[in-house]
């Protein structure tokens, strides 16, 4: 019966997280999230930097559509992440476990993961990450199989996932290290794993890069090293300043609010609702700096490891910190280590009832505030951006034409209402001149007029000066260029109001 045990624990947990994320998908979709819906149209663009989320969305979309489903491509695409993220909580639990730490501590580790913000959020709305961090966790337990059994089929199985992984979340190629560190006379498998991550990976980008037309060298690793669909400044810029935004990001995907919590325990120190509605934040650091205690513990005895998964975490800083700092997204994958690592940390100390009750008890209140918080809001709630699409919808329509200066609606309208706009922000990126991205909006409002459309522009005093500047420093759009678009307001949703454009430059 003990053969069985690993399965029906698989088992138990897959189930019990598929319920955790399954009946509270969001109707707050990430706006991202959106856009990969529109990409699983025929014809739409294969973006390199995640190749195989559309692959593996669009195949996902017609079997549930051949067995009758007649949902949209974002219910079928939030389905395919739950189903993912509790894949991979399941996974994690099996690889805690082949890791060295005990079996409470291996459940305890692969829960903080499977309900920590970033990942609970994004198992229950849509994007990429979640089947990439379901494809590392397979990379890790093979890796981790691989210590103890000589076997080239594994060998191959973690070149297979390591490069399914990276195909789907180009960042996952940075634990290449951690997975694919020589072992002591194993040299054959080390060679069959980099040789099927070279083969599979290196000659899907190869393909891919040739096929859009990037034939030489330096063009290729341009493009492969590149961001689809244009790059802003603030992409790619190593600045000690950045660290920082990082931390805050990294702490973040566990507890989304803590940082504004905090704020109202200064505030309101005494106030029942500040303790009650902070219990998670207050939660998460009594949680961090008790595994930080133990942590210095297992380095001074230089647990091999602990270690190892501790540098399986940093190894992703420094593209976090250069790229994109501010996004807690990007820490889904990272976090995996980092959990495996707490779960090595805590798996002396959770023996006795007594400890183990405690630790459960944060867990599970960090667990609750998330899903209070964040999780049952946006399954009930479409959110500012939801009820600004209804709204534009009332005044637009399919041949008019709306100049959008930010990312958070236009996405949206076009995916629930048929209503597309002109993406300066994208196009600016994409051109990287002025003159051009002005000549295509003019293009595009003629062509708006001749079909007896209507022309619509937030009025800048909408913004809050922030956006003005921030729009300004990446894309060089500044306040002055709105009035190249001027006209009356005619409607106003949530905090935006638009003008009707009566002429233009």
């Amino acid at each position: 019966m003990k053969s069985l045990r690993p399965v029906s624990d698989f088992l138990l947990i897959f189930l019990a997280f598929l319920l955790l994320y399954l009946p509270f998908l969001s109707i707050d979709l990430d706006a991202n999230g959106v856009i990969e819906a529109l990409n699983l149209k025929p014809g739409s663009p294969i973006s390199h930097n995640h190749i195989i989320y559309g692959i593996v969305g669009k195949a996902f979309y017609d079997a549930l559509q051949a067995a009758g489903f007649h949902g949209r491509s974002v219910d079928a695409l939030q389905i395919l992440n739950a189903i993912c993220g509790a894949l991979g909580v399941a996974l994690a639990f099996i690889a805690f476990q082949k890791l060295g730490a005990t079996r409470r501590a291996a459940l305890l580790g692969s829960v903080l993961w499977g309900t920590s913000f970033i990942y609970w959020l994004y198992s229950t709305d849509i994007g990429y990450v979640t089947l990439a961090g379901l494809f590392v966790v397979a990379a890790l337990l093979c890796r981790l199989e691989l210590a103890n059994t000589e076997s080239l089929a594994l060998a191959f199985l973690l070149g297979l996932f390591f490069s399914l992984a990276s195909l789907t979340f180009q960042m996952a190629c940075f634990m290449a290290p951690i997975l694919f560190w020589p072992r002591r006379g194993r040299s054959r498998e080390t060679l069959v794993s980099l040789a099927t991550a070279g083969v599979i990976a290196g000659g899907t980008y190869l393909a891919l890069g040739i096929s859009a037309g990037h034939t030489s060298a330096g063009d290729f690793i341009g493009w492969l090293g590149g961001y689809a669909g244009g790059r802003l400044p603030e992409w790619g810029l190593f600045d000690i300043a950045r660290l920082p935004i990082a931390m805050e990001s990294a702490v973040r995907s566990f507890q989304s609010d803590l940082f504004e919590k905090f704020h109202d325990f200064v505030d309101h120190p005494f106030r029942y609702y500040v303790w009650r509605l902070g219990a998670g934040a207050v939660c998460l650091v009594v949680f961090s700096t008790a595994t930080l205690i133990l942590a210095v513990r297992l380095i001074v005895e230089e647990n091999r490891k602990f270690i190892w998964m501790i540098a399986g975490y940093l190894v992703f800083w420094p593209f976090i910190v250069w790229f994109s700092p501010s996004e807690a997204y990007w820490f889904l994958v990272p976090n995996l280590f980092l959990c495996a690592a707490i779960a090595l940390a805590w798996g002396p100390w959770i023996k006795q009832s007594v400890p183990l009750l405690l630790v459960w008890g944060v867990v599970v209140v960090m667990a609750v505030s998330t899903f209070v918080s964040t999780v049952l809001l946006k399954h009930v709630d479409p959110g500012i951006a939801g009820r600004e699409v209804d709204c534009i919808a009332a005044f637009a329509k399919p041949n008019d034409a709306l100049i959008a200066t930010d990312w958070t609606w236009p996405a949206k309208l076009e995916y629930y209402r048929g209503i597309p706009s002109i993406p300066v922000i994208d196009l600016a990126t994409s051109f990287h001149d002025r003159d051009k991205l002005f000549t295509y909006i003019s293009d595009e409002l003629r062509k708006a007029r001749q079909r007896g459309g209507r022309i619509f522009i937030i009025d800048p005093g909408s913004y809050k000066a922030q956006h003005l500047t921030w729009l300004e420093q990446q894309i060089g759009f500044t306040a002055a260029d709105f009035e190249r678009y001027p006209g009356k307001v005619r409607f106003q949703c949530e905090d935006s109001r638009f003008r009707e454009v009566t002429s233009f430059k």
